[in-house]
């Protein structure tokens, strides 16, 4: 019979409430107000405690101090040490209670934790006062000392009797925290994916776009304008060059040499020759070329060559603007322009998106984890969280 009942027993202890993710908040909030009061319980036996022996200290210090010194077979030195020591210890002692009784209770382990350190920095720092007074009191100093342990047991006492509440507020802590970070990670993941479908979505408009565009550019290419722009911006090349090459000819045929000896004179003058000498195209884009022709004429070497290659040039200059006034409303240019940046925004929005995508594949990996780690934390109290996703 005793045996049926213990097996009953244990298995009561396993079997585990079953509870849905969505629940654990409530669930949580009660077992912490369930351990607040049970820990309160525990404070208050303490504050009892500390209570009863503080004032069973006083009792022992008041005996303590009615020890009379004095009476002692000793010099006069050694009494005054043990005089001052035995008040150093009294005001240690007075001082530790002290502490001990105005402590802040704000959970089990931190109260024994604080109480633990508080012993330990007595125990320390009232050695010596401690060996110097018994060394003429003895039985009365004893009597305080074992008072201090027998407190101290008692603290040992209600922790080891409480162990199992510190244990389970640790649990709940835990447990708490991890619902949290899922809490958070759930939102992040639903961010990423709005984000995702987003970035998709502008994706999708900007092919849309791309293709009517490219439509555009074909439709526009097949034209009778795009065939005079072709033709026009072929011209324009090709009468460039011949531009170029014809001031490179007409730069050839000018005596500059000459026109410096004979202007040397004319700063201004002087100054045109060198800009005609070191560029004679942007030269012609600044002045029509009858400037040079006058200098030429005044110094004497002018020549009807050069006049010549003046007029063309200045012909091949009107021609050329022409061409590019034709060239510049090629469509074919807008349309490309306009491809080139639909290009490069679906450059960067397929990076985002594969940034995104890896980034919801991380959160994804870490709430598998959380939600290992909450199955635990739960399973640590007696809960089975029946609902757990498991991807």
């Amino acid at each position: 019979m005793g045996i049926l009942r213990l097996f009953k027993k244990k298995e009561k202890e396993e079997k585990k409430e079953e509870v849905e993710l969505k629940e654990l908040p409530k669930i949580i909030e009660g077992l912490e107000k369930n351990l607040k009061i049970s820990e309160e319980e525990v404070f208050e036996e303490i504050r009892e405690k500390v209570k009863f022996f503080l004032k069973e200290a006083e009792e022992k210090i008041e005996a303590l101090n009615s020890v009379n010194i004095d009476l002692k077979k000793e010099n006069a030195r050694t009494k005054n040490i043990v005089k001052d020591s035995r008040k150093v210890y009294v005001r240690m002692v007075r001082n530790y209670f002290y502490k001990m009784n105005n402590l802040k209770y704000n959970n089990l382990e931190e109260v024994f934790d604080k109480m633990n350190a508080l012993f330990e920095e007595f125990d320390k720092s009232s050695r010596s006062s401690y060996a110097k007074t018994t060394y003429l009191i003895g039985k009365e100093m004893v009597s305080l000392r074992n008072l201090l342990k027998d407190f101290s047991k008692e603290l040992i006492k209600i922790l080891n009797e409480n162990g199992d509440l510190s244990k389970k507020s640790k649990k709940v802590k835990k447990l708490k925290e991890q619902q949290i970070k899922l809490q958070s990670l759930d939102l992040e993941i639903e961010e990423s994916k709005k984000a995702i479908t987003s970035i998709k979505e502008k994706i999708l408009k900007l092919k849309k776009e791309e293709s009517k565009t490219t439509k555009e550019l074909s439709d526009f290419k097949k034209t009778k304008e795009y065939e005079k722009v072709k033709k026009s911006r072929e011209e324009l090349r090709y009468k460039e060059e011949v531009l170029k090459l014809l001031q490179v000819k007409l730069w050839g045929e000018i005596d500059f040499k000459a026109l410096g000896n004979f202007f040397h004179y004319d700063a201004t003058k002087m100054g045109k020759i060198r800009e005609y000498k070191e560029n004679l195209s942007i030269y012609f884009k600044k002045e029509s070329g009858e400037e040079m022709l006058k200098l030429l004429k005044e110094a004497g070497i002018y020549k009807e060559e050069i006049g010549e290659k003046v007029k063309k040039i200045k012909e091949g200059q009107k021609e050329l603007k022409e061409l590019k006034e034709i060239v510049k409303k090629d469509k074919s240019s807008k349309y490309e322009r306009e491809l080139s940046s639909i290009s490069a925004e679906l450059k960067n929005l397929s990076l985002e998106l594969k940034k995104q995508q890896s980034r919801l594949e991380l959160l994804i990996s870490q709430k598998k984890e959380s939600n290992k780690q909450i199955a635990r934390s739960a399973e640590s109290l007696n809960l089975f969280v029946k609902d757990i996703p498991t991807f």
